[in-house]
């Protein structure tokens, strides 16, 4: 996201502060002349007249906001923060930082890293009218779309975890398909080629297809979800279903799986390893019914005690 939104400021004659807490991670916007800000939130919030912010869970995001609130910040700033965070968190730090002179404008993005390399998310916008206008033109350089949801910040949030949820759920259904079929002497990849005839082709859908065809699940270059990661966003999508009646028996399922990886020291494999998990279910659920030495049976057992291994 920032490479693309540099290279778009920097043709503007603009400039780019950043901040990362290792700041190594930063090293490549520098080179590329951002102007690296060590004293972290605080600083750029005196400095910049737009925060982009991407934390990692709800805590990390209230911390930035009372940060930047001891600051005290530049007259006028506005804090866009595009992570994935419970809608409750996002109007409590709305509520605060307006309270306090900064405008909050929220814009969650759907896509992973390499997606975004690619210029290829989606961002969800939403926030007061005229602060919006503000952010677009720079959210416009990050993302392939973006989606607005209205005047309040929480929405964003909503339609975030709702996508999520859906993709989540495409993940756990794939995983599953593949099993099937898989101890019926099917490969993986054929089942893929269904998914894809079903699917239209979505590069989302492809992406984790593929990677559970491969069992390609570790993550390098940051270009991935962690199973961490999955477990804290589907947390929230369960939150938000709990306490609004709503029943998300998929997102249960996830939720299970997402744990057993985690059990099984895989926390920081890619999300879309929860099909390890899957497999490791029907494997339980085939010794405890079935003893047929079905040759596409004892494939899918000597491959699933490889990928143990």
């Amino acid at each position: 996201m920032a490479t693309n939104l540099l290279q778009s400021l920097k043709a503007q004659g603009q400039t780019l502060h950043v901040y990362n807490r290792t700041e190594s991670k930063a090293q490549k916007l520098v080179d590329a002349g951002a102007i690296f800000e060590s004293g972290g939130p605080v600083a750029m919030a005196s400095k910049c007249n737009i925060i982009f912010s991407m934390t990692f869970d709800d805590q990390a995001l209230e911390e930035n906001i009372s940060k930047i609130l001891e600051g005290p910040p530049r007259q006028g700033l506005i804090y866009v923060e595009c992570s994935t965070v419970f809608p409750e968190t996002v109007k409590k730090v709305s509520t605060l930082s307006e309270a306090n002179g900064i405008a909050y404008v929220a814009c969650p993005v759907f896509g992973r890293p390499d997606a975004a390399k690619s210029k290829l998310l989606v961002g969800v916008l939403a926030g007061p009218s005229k602060h919006v206008e503000k952010v677009r033109p720079f959210v416009a350089a990050m993302t392939c779309r973006v989606l607005d949801v209205g005047v309040d910040p929480c929405l964003a949030n909503v339609d975030k975890l709702v996508g999520n949820f859906m993709i989540a759920g495409m993940i756990e259904l794939i995983a599953e398909a593949q099993t099937l079929g898989e101890v019926n002497g099917l490969e993986r990849s054929k089942v893929m080629e269904v998914v894809d005839l079903i699917f239209g082709g979505s590069h989302i859908v492809k992406g984790y297809g593929d990677r559970m065809v491969h069992d390609n699940f570790a993550i390098k270059d940051g270009c991935g979800f962690t199973v961490r990661g999955g477990l804290k966003d589907t947390g929230h999508i369960q939150r938000l279903a709990d306490e609004s009646g709503a029943k998300v028996p998929i997102n249960e399922t996830v939720v299970q799986h997402l744990k057993s990886q985690m059990a099984d020291g895989c926390a920081d494999l890619d999300w879309g390893s929860l099909a390890m998990a899957v497999r490791k279910v029907i494997s339980t659920l085939i010794d405890a019914v079935c003893t047929s030495n079905d040759k596409p049976i004892l494939l899918f057992r000597t491959q699933l005690t490889k990928n143990r291994e």
